[in-house]
């Protein structure tokens, strides 16, 4: 199977697939992987000719076997995620955050403005100093 992210991808990966030199160059390709430093490292010269003879017996196959997986345009047995559902979703998440920061800055500059109230509500409240400072002094000359 080939993973592809959108119907752009999908459009370019079955132009791929469908070219008649495709599979030639693919088979080629792993044949070539054989022989790689890797492979010879590690896997032995039985099990590199199994592969070799697995992979010169392969024959192309109608394009319409060719299964292209696509978690958008194509439907499959296992759930795969929707791109264009996720980036939709992206955009509410996106404009949900944003106005939970707008919330919260409302919030402050609120319990900023009430709290000027209430300084203001207690300062018109409260005895002048003046009295106090008056009033005790008279209550210390009486006794």
């Amino acid at each position: 199977f080939v993973d592809v992210n959108n119907k752009q991808e999908m459009d370019i990966v079955y132009d791929t697939v469908q070219s008649y030199l495709f599979f030639e160059d693919f088979k080629q390709c792993l044949l070539d992987s054989l022989d790689s430093n890797y492979v010879a490292t590690h896997y032995d010269a039985a099990t590199r000719d199994e592969y070799r003879v697995a992979i010169t017996s392969m024959q192309s196959a109608p394009l319409d076997s060719v299964g292209i997986l696509s978690p958008t345009f194509q439907p499959t047995p296992y759930p795969t995620y929707d791109y264009e559902a996720g980036e939709e979703f992206g955009y509410w998440m996106i404009g949900l955050g944003a106005a939970m920061v707008t919330a919260v800055i409302v919030y402050w500059a609120y319990r900023q403005y009430k709290r000027r109230l209430d300084r203001k509500e207690e300062q018109k409240s409260a005895p002048l100093a003046g009295d106090v400072e008056l009033f005790d002094a008279y209550d210390k000359f009486k006794e």
